[in-house]
């Protein structure tokens, strides 16, 4: 995994752990594996889970999720849009800042077992 805390970059890798699987294992992991069950991409769009939201209300922790693709939110960054994603292509998770043209072609979900 990839990622910045405060100014210092932590990398590693996650080898083979897709989009899906990485999201599922951050939520399972704050809520409880009992909690939720591991959907693909394209099963999340219709998932009991996850409630779809405005871009507005979007808090750290949802996610941005198409039917090919799903990363979590994690704030902002200079007016740009901080995830995290993972890539079973290249076995890593990674921290990217995108803008809001580029996660305007995913929706905004939130999972339902976090308050708003």
């Amino acid at each position: 995994m990839t990622a910045r805390f405060a100014s210092y970059p932590v990398s590693g890798t996650a080898k083979g752990m897709d989009c899906s699987y990485f999201i599922y294992e951050a939520i399972g992991s704050a809520v409880g594996f009992n909690r939720i069950s591991y959907q693909t991409t394209y099963t999340m769009l219709n998932s009991p889970y996850y409630q779809k939201i405005n871009i507005n209300r979007m808090k750290p922790g949802d996610i941005f999720l198409s039917s090919a693709h799903v990363m979590m939110y994690v704030g902002m960054d200079n007016g740009n849009y901080a995830v995290f994603e993972a890539d079973a292509n290249v076995s890593k998770c990674i921290y990217q800042i995108y803008s809001k043209n580029t996660v305007s072609k995913y929706n905004c979900y939130r999972y339902m077992g976090f308050s708003d």
